[in-house]
């Protein structure tokens, strides 16, 4: 089971950076859209910047979250039939395994991020780090501050460790998915279709 949980874990990584791509095109054409509002030669208030924010977020964070969260279900759903036919033992954490797998990269580089702000490992990590984290950069930007070039050292710890929030995104995500596809809950069903009362 442990293979096969690797090998759900990796396709998973897989496409949670290819929605760390798409969420950085999403970034970006925020970004130009915004731009264009703001009057030529002056610069974006912090207002503005923060809607901007918001907004990619926003946009960035419900690419991820179906992103992660159909792989899951999907699973969750295939497995919740195999356990109710008899044909496998039941493991509701299999979602938080493939889950913590999946997010092993981002959290070492979460690892060596804080080692750089504690011990001064590699001036550039804080760089390496926001480009792992590509998929929620909003919070990345909020935590440890719009310039890229900035070193780990310059940033305090308490934006160190909110820049680490998205690493526990998909774990989160994938362990919420699989159990809601173990159990057959479509809560899309239960928000859009509403039952009339007779």
């Amino acid at each position: 089971m442990f293979k096969e949980n690797c090998k759900q874990a990796l396709a998973l990584y897989g496409r949670t950076f290819l929605a760390g791509v798409m969420g950085l095109f999403i970034y970006l054409s925020v970004g130009v859209l915004v731009s264009i509002a703001v009057p030529r030669g002056e610069t974006m208030s912090a207002a503005t910047s923060l809607v901007m924010n918001m907004i990619s977020l926003f946009l960035q964070g419900g690419l991820f979250y179906i992103i992660v969260y159909s792989r899951l279900w999907d699973l969750g759903d295939k497995n919740g039939n195999a356990v109710q036919f008899g044909r496998m033992a039941p493991d509701p954490l299999r979602g938080l395994k493939i889950g913590l797998l999946a997010a092993i990269p981002s959290f070492l580089s979460f690892l060596v991020l804080l080692a750089d702000k504690l011990f001064g490992v590699w001036p550039h990590t804080a760089t390496v780090y926001r480009v792992c984290q590509l998929g929620l950069y909003p919070i990345i930007v909020w935590s440890m501050g719009p310039n890229v070039q900035i070193a780990a050292a310059d940033v305090s710890l308490g934006g160190i460790l909110c820049a680490g929030l998205p690493v526990l995104f998909v774990p989160a995500v994938a362990c919420l998915a699989y159990y809601l596809g173990f159990r057959h809950i479509v809560v899309w069903e239960k928000v859009v279709f509403v039952r009339k009362k007779k």
